[in-house]
């Protein structure tokens, strides 16, 4: 039986007795009577508290799971926003290359800055352009050659798509075949 408010009403509790909390700025007591037999003591139980190690052991688990779910959202969203990134890039490189109305590769300048070993070997200089040698790793270590515009301006985007489109279409055995181009920022090279 059990009286916790000091007055004469007094519940009846099974043994073990729980969901119990302990205050201690509380002047409260509970008063609890247990039966006098000689039958077999009923070990007491632990009364609720916050610093139980049970309940640190929960904050722990709760903390971790809700770091680990938060860091899932940002990997999840940094990956959308790359993939949204790239589709958007390739696009606009498709784009370019159908604009020309030619089956031309579209080349990234690290590409071809690669595949020139930073535009070291000059093959040959005109009055807008410099051409450069190069090697494409990629394409079984074929030999190219890289016509790099030096002045770009706006009215030069014309004169590259112009170009692209002339050299592009031309195939004859005296020419270079014109493999594709980079259009790329500020950098137009062929």
């Amino acid at each position: 039986t059990i009286s916790s408010r000091g007055g004469v009403d007094c519940r009846l509790k099974k043994l073990p007795l729980s969901h119990g909390a302990m205050i201690p700025t509380s002047d409260r007591k509970a008063l609890i009577k247990v039966g006098n037999s000689s039958a077999e003591r009923i070990p007491t139980t632990t009364v609720y508290n916050e610093n139980n190690e049970e309940n640190r052991n929960w904050r722990k688990w709760i903390l971790l799971g809700s770091l680990l779910l938060g860091i899932s959202v940002v990997l999840n969203l940094s990956q959308l926003i790359y993939s949204a990134c790239y589709k958007k890039k390739t696009k606009e490189q498709a784009a370019a290359t159908h604009a020309f109305g030619l089956n031309l590769r579209s080349f990234t300048y690290e590409e071809l800055n690669k595949a020139t070993d930073g535009f070291k070997e000059q093959l040959g200089k005109g009055a807008c352009s410099t051409v450069y040698k190069g090697v494409l790793k990629s394409d079984s270590g074929c030999l190219i050659a890289v016509k790099r515009l030096d002045k770009v301006v706006e009215s030069y985007d014309k004169e590259f798509q112009a170009e692209v489109s002339a050299i592009g279409k031309t195939n004859q055995k005296n020419l270079v075949q014109l493999l594709g181009f980079c259009n790329e920022e500020a950098h137009r090279l062929l």
